[in-house]
């Protein structure tokens, strides 16, 4: 993990140029209580898997090709950096100091990784799926994101 000011702001500045901070709400058709889902994440999408090595070996995540059969011929491959939940909103986390366009919607994937967390002030019943008002902050989140 990244503990250095210079890498903090390196991120910071890969984040704010090439990166994108992410909410996705889902359908789940497997389980009528929970049929809405949420997850959260943060990737970087670039042509050079230099970056996309340095990411992967300082902060984990994976890396895949994106797309390689809708990208003409002339261009170079676009590799994407994922990284989800947990490990995201810490490093959210550490490098939020040093962001300067996408501060929000880092502060927003903090936000919804704590009504995530089993400590939440939300009582979650597992018979009856997660509350109401937990789900509206989720879809609020997910919006203004």
């Amino acid at each position: 993990m990244l503990e250095k000011d210079t890498e903090l702001s390196y991120l910071a500045a890969i984040m704010d140029g090439e990166g994108c901070f992410c909410v996705y709400k889902e359908n789940n058709p497997r389980n009528h209580r929970r049929s809405i889902r949420y997850s959260y994440g943060m990737n970087v999408v670039n042509t050079n898997m230099i970056l996309m090595d340095w990411l992967k070996s300082n902060l984990k995540g994976f890396v895949r090709t994106k797309r390689p059969n809708t990208i003409p011929e002339n261009w170079k491959t676009p590799f994407q950096w994922s990284l989800y939940a947990t490990q995201a909103a810490e490093v959210c986390k550490k490098i939020l100091p040093y962001l300067k366009l996408k501060k929000r919607n880092a502060e927003i994937l903090i936000e919804m990784n704590e009504t995530m967390q089993n400590g939440n002030k939300y009582k979650i019943d597992r018979r009856h799926g997660v509350p109401v008002e937990l789900m509206n902050k989720r879809e609020l989140l997910r919006i203004e994101m």
